[in-house]
């Protein structure tokens, strides 16, 4: 739809205009459908989806940001760690 792909445009403009999240957003896979964002990608942290997402609720003509982002801290030494349980 013609209206998806302008909200797109409006979303990722606004993401390129933000210092704190140029960067961030083309490791970012979006796609709108129906005027819900779809995110899909890496952060680093809670803080860095939570700013996203506002980032893109602010852009006018979005309805819902649909998030499957996965939170990646990067490597450190329980990342690493062979015997580390995810979930214990």
């Amino acid at each position: 739809m013609p209206e998806d792909a302008a909200l797109l445009a409006k979303v990722k403009e606004a993401l390129s205009k933000d210092e704190a999240l140029r960067e961030l957003h083309l490791r970012l896979h979006l796609r709108a459908v129906g005027g819900v964002i779809f995110l899909d990608g890496e952060v680093a942290d809670e803080d860095e989806r939570k700013t996203l997402e506002a980032a893109i609720r602010a852009v006018e003509g979005v309805k819902w940001v649909q998030d499957r982002l996965q939170v990646h801290a990067g490597d450190t030494p329980e990342d690493r760690d062979p015997h580390r349980h995810p979930h214990g």
